[in-house]
């Protein structure tokens, strides 16, 4: 951002005598020339980024899921982990349409969500914490009840599983042996 004490010159221009028509021309001038910056970044950024995700009404959708919500859509259910192209990934049972149930009858029914990834990090020793992220369903959307999250960089161990908050009893879903 320019800012207007730092403008002294604008296209051959120098500044008004007075200072009152000086903060109000060149206000004018730095304002101008910061949304022309914020625009071009924000067209970057947009460019950037539908072209590393599946595409723009996806990314623009997607959100990060509740345990009611996925209570409420049926349910979650996790497996052993399992090698898969080449990566070890933890397999998630889950159908965010509500349609069919997973571990419990659905009372939401969401018939244009598709799972966009499921989120895994680590949480203090031997915790692993899941979280869906789901998004309107497009083209080349995966529609399946089964989906992966990454444990490649997870030590190998005993680990308990829980959805969006370790230790929650509530939200256990289960255990898991990551070699």
């Amino acid at each position: 951002m320019v800012a207007v004490t730092d403008v002294f010159v604008i296209n051959g221009k120098s500044p008004p005598k007075t200072h009152l028509e000086h903060n109000r021309r060149w206000r004018f001038y730095g304002i101008k020339l910061f949304a022309q910056k914020k625009f071009q970044l924000s067209l970057l950024v947009l460019a950037l980024t539908v072209n590393a995700h599946a595409g723009l009404a996806g990314w623009l959708t997607s959100s990060a899921r509740s345990w009611n919500f996925v209570q409420e859509t049926g349910g979650i259910r996790i497996s052993e982990p399992v090698e898969r192209e080449g990566k070890l990934v933890l397999p998630v049972e889950y159908d965010p349409t509500g349609v069919g149930g997973v571990t419990q009858r659905p009372t939401r029914l969401n018939s244009g969500l598709v799972v966009r990834k499921i989120q895994s990090t680590r949480s203090g020793d031997n915790q692993i914490v899941i979280r869906i992220v789901t998004q309107v369903a497009e083209q080349d959307s995966d529609p399946g009840r089964i989906h992966y999250a990454d444990l490649e960089d997870f030590p190998a161990g005993p680990y308990t599983v829980y959805y969006e908050e370790a230790g929650d009893l509530a939200k256990f879903l289960g255990r898991i042996q990551v070699n």
